[in-house]
């Protein structure tokens, strides 16, 4: 308001390009002068003159409106060419899936974005710790996160050849705890099947895990190498060469589960946040990657 006053040379004249009265201009500016107890402008019955204190404070003024407008304009450069950082909390196992394929298109479509994701399987607040986004599987607890669903999913039981060719063919749920199991803390140890030509037919087992780690990236890895069994999603033994595991159980389905990807509520439509979910939407659509 100040900074009108001095540029229009009076206060009518501030007061009308403002849509105010002129005694709500003045009343402003006296206000200001009474806080720094000094006098910012010279006033008489003709015209206003800016003192040296007045002519310091207009400067200051100026710069800071100055910083607003470049700071738009940055904003509006980064709507219309998308940069700046992005960060991204994912579950450790889509290290190895076809999500890797959508985040290098990503960063081809948008070179200018920095992208910085963190793959791991403990559970991230993404308000606290500073995520712009997170991906995540299973039942999502009520929050106050936006949440977009991606796509269903399938955990799958699997094992080397080599392991099934030492410790024999699997044939029902309930055989496999008399085979070594790798557990990881995320998932459940109750397994809920139901035969693939036979929806009546149920069984539920609580599997006893003799191999414990903490990422499902790490029990995928071991699994290959031929240790035992792991609980993968389907998606990923898909992008293995064919044959690198095997479903231990092809004739059970465990249930499917959905993954969803979560952001905080005052983020805008034309952030990189929505730009990214948007393109991974975009790739499930158009079948690059599975639903």
């Amino acid at each position: 308001m100040f900074s009108t006053v001095a540029e229009c040379g009076s206060f009518r004249a501030a007061a009308e390009r403002l849509g105010l009265s002129a005694s709500v201009v003045s009343h402003h500016v006296s206000k200001l002068e009474d806080r720094f107890d000094v006098a910012l402008l010279y006033r008489s019955t003709r015209k206003l003159t800016l003192t040296d204190a007045g002519a310091k404070v207009l400067e200051h003024a100026k710069h800071i409106t100055d910083a607003g407008f470049e700071a738009v304009e940055a904003l509006q450069t980064d709507q219309l060419r998308p940069q700046g950082k992005l960060r991204i909390a994912t579950p450790a196992i889509l290290e190895h899936g076809n999500f890797m394929n959508d985040v290098a298109g990503f960063l081809e479509k948008y070179p200018e974005v920095e992208l910085d994701l963190n793959f791991s399987d403990q559970h991230v607040d993404i308000i606290s710790e500073g995520y712009d986004l997170a991906l995540r599987a299973g039942k999502l607890e009520d929050s106050s996160l936006m949440a977009r669903r991606l796509a269903s999913a399938e955990d799958v039981l699997c094992a080397s050849p080599a392991y099934l060719a030492k410790v024999g063919r699997i044939e029902t749920p309930g055989d496999l705890n008399k085979f070594k199991l790798i557990g990881v803390p995320s998932k459940s140890d109750v397994l809920s099947f139901r035969h693939r030509n036979d929806m009546k037919r149920k069984q539920q087992v609580k599997v006893q895990t003799s191999i414990r780690v903490n990422t499902g990236d790490a029990a995928l890895s071991l699994a290959m190498r031929g240790v035992g069994i792991a609980r993968v999603p389907r998606l990923l033994i898909e992008t293995l060469p064919y044959g690198t595991l095997n479903d231990v159980l092809p004739d059970w389905a465990l249930p499917d589960f959905e993954v969803y990807a979560v952001w905080p509520r005052n983020v805008g439509k034309r952030s990189l946040t929505r730009l990214f979910v948007d393109h991974i939407m975009s790739e499930i659509r158009s079948g690059k990657i599975s639903k």
